[in-house]
């Protein structure tokens, strides 16, 4: 199940244009204060 979210959570990234580590790492971050997840950005438009 764990495995299943991780590359869901890749996956979006990648479609979205984040860099996913680096988005992954800012939410460990963030849980470990006790603040909220970032929020993915939202995808760019299709041409």
């Amino acid at each position: 199940m764990a495995f299943a979210l991780l590359v869901s959570v890749i996956e979006t990234c990648r479609k979205r244009g984040v860099s996913p580590w680096p988005y992954l790492a800012q939410v460990v971050q963030q849980r470990r204060k006790g603040e909220p997840a970032p929020v993915l950005p939202e995808p760019a438009p299709a041409p």
